[in-house]
Parts: C-alpha cells; structure tokens; sequence
C-alpha cells in the first residue's frame, strides 16, 4: 500500500498513465540515480534512460510495485 500512495504523492503514477511502457528500453541508462519527484525522494534506485524516443524513467524491480516504467516522449 505504502509504495502505492508514494507513487501518487510523487506524481510517478499519473505520468505513467500516459507513458508507461513495457517494452524493454534499448538505450544509454544510468542505474543507481537520486532524484526528487513531487513529494517524493528516489534515493538512488532510478534508473534512467535517454534514446532518440524520450527520457526513460523506471525504479529498481524491488521497489516497481506500483511504479511501472515510463518512456516520456521527446517532444511534447
């Protein structure tokens, strides 16, 4: 429940209603990351992407209940 909540305090959730994907991102990423959402701190268990598609954004398969990843377009 608690990771449920924190996704939509942090706004993780609503983004992913638009731009989740389950497809495997093939891209540079970085593993590990920090970084502020919304009401929320992702204290390095991001990972992030970047490839001609978007920013990819997805949080360590432990913690993905409730956090599927999301590939945000390039241009909006």
């Amino acid at each position: 429940m608690i990771l449920f909540l924190l996704a939509h305090l942090g706004g993780w959730a609503r983004l992913a209603q638009y731009y989740e994907t389950q497809a495997t991102f093939e891209g540079e990423t970085w593993n590990f990351k920090s970084g502020r959402m919304g009401l929320v701190n992702y204290s390095g268990c991001r990972t992030i992407g970047a490839n001609d598609e978007g920013l990819y954004l997805a949080v360590f398969p432990v913690f993905r209940l409730g956090y599927p990843p999301y590939l945000s377009p390039g241009t909006i």
